[in-house]
C-alpha cells in the first residue's frame, strides 16, 4: 500500500527487463484520425459530405483486435464493423439527415458463428445519432453519439447499453488545453509519442506516495512486470499543471498510455518527449 512505499525517488530499483519485447504502442480508449485543430460547435453540421469524408473509429487497448468503424456512402448507405479479439462482424443498411440528426435504418446484419473469424451479429439495430460535446474527453472535443432501441453488449468497443460513441474527426484536444484526468487537472499533450530514458514505476495518481501500477505487455497470455523498462514507447495524453519536487529532480507527471495499461502516471524525470 501506498504508506508501506519507498519515497525517496521515482526510478525504479529493479534490474532491466530482458525479453527485448517492448513495441510502439497506440492504445487510445478512442483512436481515430484527427488534425491538431479542434473545431467550433457553431461550424459542425451533419452533411452527406461530412459523413462521406470521414472515418468514426474506436480502437480498445486488448488482446487480440478490438475496434468498431462506421462508415458512410455517397448512395445514403453505411456500414458498421466490429472486431472483437480478432473475429469480426458487421451490419448495414441505410441512413437519413434530417435537421442535424441522422437517422440509421437496419437492413442487414452479417455473422451467423459458424466461422471461427467471424463473431455473431450483435446487431446495434436502427438509430437516431447526433454531434455530442465531449468537455471531459481527454482525446476529443465531439462525438457521434448514436442511440438504438436495442441493447448493445457492453464489450463491443464504443458500445455500452443502447448506445455507440464514436469520435468525430479532426476534433481532437489540441496541446496546452486545460482538461481533467480523474480530478487532476491536466494540460494536454495532444498524444505525444514518448520513451523512457530508465526503468522507471507507473501510479494510479500524480505522486510519489500513490499505489504503483504493474506493466502489463501485451503478450498472449499477457506478460505482467513492476517497473517499466528503458526504451519502451509510449503515448503522452497529458502533465500535471505544476511541476513537483522528487528527491533532486523537480519535474511534471505525465499521464500516459503504454502496453495494456491506459491513463497511468510516470515522473517526467525518465521520460523523453518529441516534439
Amino acid at each position: 500500500m501506498a504508506g508501506n512505499m519507498i519515497v525517496h525517488a521515482e526510478k525504479s530499483l529493479a534490474t532491466p527487463c530482458d525479453r527485448g519485447i517492448l513495441t510502439p504502442v497506440r492504445i487510445l480508449t478512442f483512436l481515430f484520425l484527427l488534425t491538431s485543430n479542434a473545431v467550433p460547435a457553431q461550424e459542425f453540421s451533419l452533411t452527406l459530405q461530412a459523413l462521406t469524408n470521414a472515418k468514426f473509429s474506436v480502437i480498445e487497448p486488448g488482446l487480440g483486435h478490438n475496434e468498431t468503424n462506421l462508415s458512410f456512402g455517397q448512395n445514403n448507405t453505411y456500414s458498421l464493423t466490429y472486431c472483437i479479439s480478432g473475429g469480426c462482424s458487421g451490419e448495414g443498411g441505410i441512413f437519413e439527415i434530417n435537421k442535424n440528426k441522422l437517422f440509421l435504418t437496419l437492413r442487414a446484419c452479417g455473422g451467423d458463428g459458424h466461422d471461427p473469424k467471424v463473431i455473431p451479429c450483435f446487431s446495434f439495430g436502427s438509430a437516431t445519432c447526433e454531434i455530442e460535446r465531449t468537455p471531459d474527453s481527454l482525446y476529443f472535443n465531439f462525438a457521434l453519439s448514436c442511440s438504438s432501441t436495442r441493447q448493445s453488449p457492453d464489450h463491443v468497443p464504443g458500445m455500452k447499453a443502447s448506445k455507440l460513441i464514436l469520435p468525430f474527426p479532426h476534433t481532437a484536444v489540441r496541446p496546452g488545453s486545460k482538461r481533467m484526468a480523474n480530478g487532476v487537472p491536466v494540460i494536454s499533450m495532444g498524444m505525444t509519442t514518448g520513451k523512457t530514458t530508465d526503468d522507471v514505476n507507473i501510479r494510479k495518481a500524480p505522486s510519489i506516495t500513490a499505489d504503483s501500477v504493474s506493466y502489463l505487455i501485451p503478450f498472449l497470455p499477457p506478460v505482467s512486470q513492476p517497473f517499466v523498462p528503458k526504451g519502451t514507447t509510449l503515448e503522452v495524453v497529458a502533465r500535471t499543471e505544476k511541476k513537483e519536487k522528487v528527491k533532486t529532480w523537480e519535474n511534471y507527471w505525465y499521464l500516459v498510455n503504454l502496453g495494456l495499461n491506459r491513463e497511468v502516471w510516470m515522473f517526467g524525470e525518465f521520460l523523453s518527449i518529441e516534439n
